[in-house]
């Protein structure tokens, strides 16, 4: 076996232990990178990965594209066609089958991570964010809040109180990153995490996430079911009967 093969067979088997680990974790175009394996074992399917999105604009139309759309992508051939359309049959099959609930409650961390990555990255001081959305998941604003400190934050109630009543979002994303690069949530994250997600649920705000942003990595709340542990301990309902 060749240097060359050497290489991409060892980039396929770092490519699958991510997937293993960690799924949500990827791209979108490591997702259609990863696909097309299967149906293109010795073919570098990363450049025709990026094609395909530039190609569509988007995973959604890529996988209500007709064969004759896909065959007309440099790299797509029969094989990798149909397996393109196989998925796009199969997320149909199951999107037919969700609940309205389920649909409203959907969550991509994989969506934001990259975007909050890039946005703490060249930070020197923690600061916190509050993305507020629409029921479509369009932004409909973004707070910040800094209190010039390296290792902490706060943020400021009021204002974000009054932020849900001039916006009126449908879901709220918190995030705040870690300068010593140390993903761990502390308590004061877990208590500010049970605080906001009481905010939100008086003003009907449903929280989706709280995201700890490190300088290569980012840890989510919602995947490590850190999130609805917190909503069970701390909620509104409680809250009324005394209970907190």
């Amino acid at each position: 076996m060749s240097t060359k093969e050497n290489l991409h067979a060892g980039h396929r088997e770092r490519m699958i232990d991510k997937l293993l680990k960690n799924p949500d974790s990827f791209l979108e175009h490591e997702l259609l990178e990863v696909l097309l394996y299967s149906v293109l074992p010795r073919v570098d399917t990363n450049p025709i990965a990026h094609r395909l999105l530039r190609s569509f604009g988007s995973l959604k139309n890529l996988f209500t594209a007709t064969k004759e759309q896909l065959i007309s992508v440099e790299g797509i051939g029969k094989k990798a066609a149909s397996q393109i359309l196989l998925f796009g049959a199969l997320f149909r099959n199951v999107s037919k089958n969700l609940t309205t609930e389920e649909v409203e409650n959907f969550y991509s961390f994989s969506t934001y991570k990259q975007t909050l990555l890039d946005y703490f990255k060249n930070l020197e001081v923690e600061q916190f964010l509050i993305v507020l959305l629409d029921k479509r998941y369009r932004v409909l604003n973004k707070l910040r809040f800094v209190d010039h400190k390296r290792d902490r934050v706060t943020a400021n109630i009021p204002e974000i109180a009054k932020a849900f009543v001039i916006n009126k979002p449908t879901y709220a994303i918190i995030a705040h990153n870690h300068v010593s690069d140390d993903l761990t949530p502390s308590k004061e994250d877990d208590f500010a995490t049970g605080k906001l997600n009481v905010l939100c649920a008086v003003h009907g705000v449903t929280l989706l996430d709280h995201v700890i942003v490190g300088k290569t990595d980012a840890l989510s709340y919602f995947m490590e079911n850190r999130l609805q542990e917190i909503k069970n301990k701390l909620n509104v309902e409680k809250l009324m009967m005394g209970e907190l």
